[in-house]
């Protein structure tokens, strides 16, 4: 019974921080690269590391605009 609970506690709260993530005006990061595609929740994605230019704040709506989707190691 406390693994069912924990199993639907721990699948409730990551979907929830997954709905707030994508709220209108939230702040993502994004690599202004010639072939960064993504955008990041997390200023310290590791699919940012490799940025070797500057790392911008941005509204997810315009990151999305612009193309990006979500980096694959926040998925």
């Amino acid at each position: 019974m406390g693994i069912i609970l924990c199993a639907y506690l721990f699948a409730f709260s990551c979907s929830k921080n997954l709905n707030d993530s994508f709220s209108t005006g939230k702040i993502v990061y994004i690599c202004k690269g010639a072939y960064s595609k993504s955008y990041h929740f997390d200023s310290e994605c590791q699919g940012l590391r490799s940025c070797s230019t500057e790392i911008f704040e941005i509204e997810i709506e315009s990151a999305q605009k612009k193309g990006r989707t979500l980096c694959g190691y926040e998925l």
